[in-house]
């Protein structure tokens, strides 16, 4: 599941993952999404897991594909979490983004804002 958070910020997307993801949910977020980069211009991304159980294939797929076309488009992208899965993430993102891609602990859930929040 994907739940959108609030961030304080326009310049800042925030979900919460739980559960396993799949391309049905990844598709529903992709326009919103879309239309946030078409008003906004590059953004910051916050991504928190939260007994998160991974990513099914299509949806990684439908992430290859989204990335690619918004290759440019992000600058910051916080994972947090403490679970393998989460450290997964933040792997996987890296080549696919022109974006600095940070893993945070849950513990250090307050330094990853601060640091998606510093210079906006």
């Amino acid at each position: 599941m994907i739940e959108s958070l609030q961030t304080g910020s326009p310049k800042i997307v925030g979900y919460k993952l739980r559960g396993r993801l799949h391309d049905a949910e990844y598709r529903a977020l992709m326009p919103a999404l879309e239309a946030i980069l078409a008003v906004e211009g590059k953004l910051r991304v916050f991504v928190q897991c939260e007994n998160f159980e991974g990513v099914d294939m299509r949806a990684v797929w439908e992430d290859i594909r989204f990335a690619t076309k918004h290759y440019a488009d992000f600058e910051r992208i916080a994972v947090v979490g403490d679970g393998r899965w989460e450290t997964w993430l933040a792997r996987f993102f890296k080549p696919f983004t022109r974006a600095t891609v940070r893993h945070y602990k849950a513990s250090e859930l307050a330094q990853a804002w601060a640091w998606l929040r510093a210079d906006l």
